[in-house]
């Protein structure tokens, strides 16, 4: 169980969870949700479901996605050696950019952006490459010398750049920079000694609605709206997961954190804000039965309603892909969709299918929008 626990998961405590009737923030309540996760047909949350298949040709072969961004009218994919435009009906568009040592190509896909029809990537030295949306290069700079794990483009020369404390001992939480210029920080408020230093996918996550910047870590339960100009936090909402509350300090006090950490809280890779509310994907392990959870959380800002479901796919999106062969996570192959990916807009959901049984044809992908 930890084996797949860490293989699902091939990726601060700012303010402690207040108990919800002293809380000063709106409470998303997922406390007895999470203890009973409810299976949901993905139709009773979705206006519609799509499978899209990746266009498969002999020169456009992508063995797995590792970065995906859903605009207006592309999917922009990062994958293998290369990152890619696809239509919204999976039809290669175009190459945007390669991997390489040429000065046009980039070294490491560390984070893939997208901001006013141009497309950024960076690598691990925050070298900053930038295309456009027909594979032009346009420019490459090196941006503030750091390692970032997570990137926020206020715009193509304007970032914030997040440092995971992996060690316990980094001072910087959010650091405001322009191109190699740092305009500010926002500290951490305490450091620790780590037994073991690990990284972790999705270490923290920006989302951005109605000119409005949020944040969420890995191991915080705040939520927090983003001062650009003051670079100060401000909580906006508390998720409540009850006796799974997260816990940061267990990272550096575990002997394996790779292995146990998220046998104590839920992993969460996805957090958007929405037109009504938020979505988070959450991943669970039920010690006792010895399963895992692939769980989805919507939050109704309106009504302060807050519920959590395992998703399922119907026979219609299963006949496509087959009978799962069992050598992969349920939400990898069987009937359980979790999402991976939320567009731009917020509007829809994408979960990434390799296929096992189709071995010749590109990843797929299902896409969700929500009603």
């Amino acid at each position: 169980m930890k084996s797949l626990l860490f293989f699902c998961l091939s990726t601060f405590l700012f303010y402690s969870c207040s108990k919800k009737e002293n809380s000063l923030y709106p409470v998303i309540d997922l406390a007895d949700a999470i203890e009973n996760p409810v299976e949901k047909s993905v139709y009773d949350i979705a206006e519609s479901v799509e499978v899209v298949q990746l266009e498969t040709n002999d020169s456009l072969l992508i063995p797995y996605v590792s970065q995906l961004i859903m605009t207006d009218q592309y999917f922009i994919i990062g994958y293998g050696k290369k990152c890619s435009l696809f239509s919204h009906s999976g039809k290669f568009v175009c190459d945007i950019a390669q991997k390489g040592s040429g000065p046009e190509e980039y070294t490491m896909l560390m984070n893939l952006l997208y901001i006013n029809n141009r497309v950024l990537i960076t690598d691990l030295n925050n070298k900053v490459n930038v295309y456009s949306l027909n594979g032009k290069f346009i420019e490459s700079y090196q941006a503030l010398p750091d390692m970032f794990s997570a990137i926020y483009p206020m715009s193509d020369k304007n970032f914030i750049g997040f440092k995971a404390q992996s060690g316990g001992d980094e001072k910087e939480r959010l650091v405001f920079y322009r191109r190699d210029e740092k305009r500010g920080a926002i500290p951490y408020q305490q450091n620790y000694q780590a037994k073991k230093v690990c990284f972790f996918p999705h270490e923290a996550q920006f989302s951005s609605l109605h000119d409005k910047l949020y944040f969420k870590q890995l191991l915080n339960d705040t939520i927090f709206s983003v001062d650009t100009v003051k670079h100060s936090l401000s909580p906006e909402y508390i998720i409540d997961w009850g006796k799974l509350r997260s816990n940061d300090r267990l990272r550096y006090s575990l002997e394996n954190p790779d292995e146990e950490l998220f046998l104590h809280m839920p992993y969460v890779p996805l957090f958007s804000m929405t037109a009504n509310g938020l979505v988070l994907g959450a991943i669970t392990v039920d010690i006792d039965q010895k399963k895992q959870y692939y769980l989805t959380a919507f939050y109704d800002k309106a009504n302060h309603q807050a519920d959590l479901f395992e998703l399922k796919l119907s026979k219609k999106e299963m006949d496509y892909f087959g009978e799962p062969t069992g050598k992969l996570p349920p939400y990898l192959e069987g009937d359980t969709f979790f999402p991976e990916y939320i567009s731009q807009d917020g509007n829809y959901l994408i979960s990434v299918r390799t296929q096992p049984l189709k071995e010749e044809l590109n990843p797929a992908l299902i896409v969700v929008k929500l009603k």
